[in-house]
């Protein structure tokens, strides 16, 4: 069972798209003259974002989840998520880490907010800080298979760190996926 309110299907080579500076939103989701939100509401926001998301739309699901989180949905914990899946995808980590971890400041009991953020927390080079966040994913759904694979992968990533001495140093640590390089 996953937890993601949707799945970024990664094709080899894919590449990492990024914003266009033209908003890409349906009319209605954006706020009017008045700078009051449409007659949507944040559940519809948020599942046209999870749709345009699943597309690779990123400008207009990060626009239609801005504008979900403006109206003060119940679910705002999952908006974050998401977009930091998306900031992710682009390769914008560091604001990945940040609405991972307003994720988990809003419910700290939620695993998949936890798993996000300590696969954010790796993509910008904190293997120990990953750690730290996946084990606490786990520990909050011990059942978790995509928690309990990760565990154990961040954790050889912070064994090899220690073994070189760059935990020591402060030095940051590039992950690099197995696809990536060859299958190593």
């Amino acid at each position: 069972m996953s937890f993601q309110a949707f799945k970024i299907n990664k094709s080899k080579g894919a590449k990492r798209a990024g914003f266009s500076s033209s908003s890409d939103v349906e009319d209605e989701a954006m706020p009017g003259p008045s700078g009051r939100r449409s007659s949507l509401t944040a559940a519809q926001l948020q599942e046209a974002g999870n749709q345009a998301a699943a597309a690779g739309q990123w400008s207009k699901a990060m626009s239609c989840w801005d504008a979900a989180l403006g109206a003060l949905p119940a679910e705002a914990h999952k908006l974050h998520e998401s977009k930091a899946q998306v900031w992710m995808e682009v390769g914008q980590d560091w604001k990945a880490v940040q609405c991972a971890q307003r994720a988990v400041e809003l419910v700290p009991g939620w695993a998949e907010g936890h798993l996000t953020l300590a696969r954010a927390q790796l993509n910008l080079g904190e293997p120990e800080l990953a750690l730290t966040s996946c084990e606490q994913a786990l520990s909050l759904a011990p059942g978790h298979p995509e928690a309990a694979a990760e565990v154990a992968s961040i954790r050889a990533v912070v064994l090899r760190r220690q073994q070189s001495g760059l935990a020591a140093g402060g030095q940051r640590v590039h992950v690099v996926p197995a696809d990536a390089d060859g299958g190593t």
